[in-house]
């Protein structure tokens, strides 16, 4: 198709152009009428995870996911118990009224769901919340949140509400964390204590049974560890008793803090008891090479061993007690110091309808309408408008073309 044929049929048909370039920005216009209008507020906040001392509150990460924690954030600040406390702070378990142009004139206000059927006003509403809420990660310690809403004041308060909800959750959700190993650690403390006192009264008992022990050890002025090193000479420098006493003292704590954690048929309880069962059985063979002085020197080296164990094993979980008494403080401190770098803004203009963008864009889209509208046209139009048609249809040329002209009356 030539050019010329191109003008021709455009300003032939340029009526089927025209009133779509004109009807279709009216359509818009009036459209928008009805649109409901979209704010947004949004604000960054500063988020930094705390380095725990604490081995038991330490989070144990494969790789270097550094983006890991403000995911987390991000989850929490979206999850259920954030949007439901949001919800009943701000009222939103019914749509907020209508917004629009039209509600505005004609006072009309959008009616809330009937509470019939399946609907539940909470799961719509948070439904509707979660839509409405965003949070994009910036970098390991900056995200962005934000709200939309029908009304700019609406999506700020919201989003006020929405951080005050974050906040709280995540200082419960620490809390928690921290009082369950609190818990976790004054059950082993006591556990321990009641321990030390059974073999501490053993160890009494047995020295007030067997005297000689005692009073041998105080001619010779032993403390504990020089106990041990006279005891393992007069012993036989290569009998191995006095470490398998060490290994089973040091299984039996690993035992007892195995079963703070795991039920008794725990493949790590069963592996723990195999070993202690191995050691005993080692122990009883090596013992009965022993002289009786020498047995009874095993029980009672045996029991100060025990006893040292727990002893440092209380020691350890009052310094992870402690740890954890300065996590809680720093933990809490962390959750107070969630810095909001931009503040909850107040968005004045709308982002959602862009009426500039709107109208242009039906322009367009109308002019592109009487476009097709023409080329339809011409696709089911038979008639010969130019001559070049009947040249290219025949391949005889034109002499003469005759006009028909309407009379005038």
């Amino acid at each position: 198709m030539s050019l010329r044929k191109i003008v021709f049929m455009l300003f032939y048909y340029k009526w089927m152009l025209i009133i779509p370039v004109l009807i279709a920005p009216v359509a818009s216009i009036a459209m928008l009428v009805f649109v409901e209008p979209v704010y947004m507020s949004s604000c960054k906040l500063w988020t930094k995870e705390h380095v725990e001392s604490s081995k038991l509150l330490r989070v144990q990460r494969p790789g270097t996911q550094e983006t890991t924690f403000v995911e987390v954030q991000r989850e929490i600040i979206l999850s259920d118990d954030v949007l439901m406390m949001v919800i009943d702070q701000c009222k939103l378990y019914n749509p907020p009224p209508s917004q629009s142009v039209f509600a505005k004139m004609t006072g009309y206000k959008q009616n809330a769901k009937p509470l019939s059927g399946d609907y539940d006003p909470k799961i719509e509403a948070m439904r509707a919340l979660r839509s409405s809420t965003w949070v994009e990660i910036i970098n390991p310690e900056i995200i962005t949140a934000g709200v939309k809403m029908n009304s700019p004041k609406l999506a700020q308060r919201v989003l006020v509400s929405l951080l005050d909800a974050y906040r709280s959750e995540y200082l419960n959700i620490i809390t928690n964390e921290i009082t369950q190993y609190r818990k976790f650690l004054d059950e082993q403390i006591s556990l321990m204590r009641t321990k030390s006192k059974e073999k501490e009264e053993q160890l009494i008992a047995f020295e007030e049974k067997h005297p000689e022990i005692r009073a041998e050890g105080a001619k010779s002025g032993y403390t504990v560890s020089s106990a041990s090193i006279e005891f393992a000479k007069g012993v036989g420098d290569f009998s191995p008793v006095p470490e398998i006493l060490k290994e089973l003292a040091r299984l039996e704590m690993l035992k007892i803090r195995a079963l703070s954690r795991y039920d008794k048929s725990a493949p790590k309880i069963t592996e723990i008891q195999t070993m202690i069962t191995e050691n005993q059985k080692l122990l009883k063979i090596h013992t009965n090479k022993l002289s009786d002085m020498a047995k009874l020197t095993v029980l009672h080296k045996s029991l100060q061993w025990e006893l040292l164990e727990y002893r440092r094993h209380i020691s350890q979980i009052e310094t992870e007690y402690f740890q954890i008494l300065i996590s809680e403080g720093s933990k809490v401190k962390q959750v107070s110091n969630i810095t909001i770098l931009d503040k909850p803004s107040l968005e004045i203009r709308k982002i959602y309808p862009k009426k500039k963008v709107t109208v242009l864009a039906s322009v367009f889209l109308g002019f592109i309408f009487g476009i097709g509208l023409i080329y339809l046209r011409i696709f089911m139009d038979g008639t010969y408008h130019l001559p070049e048609d009947i040249y290219e249809d025949t391949g005889l040329p034109v002499l003469q073309v005759i006009s028909i002209e309407k009379k005038k009356n």
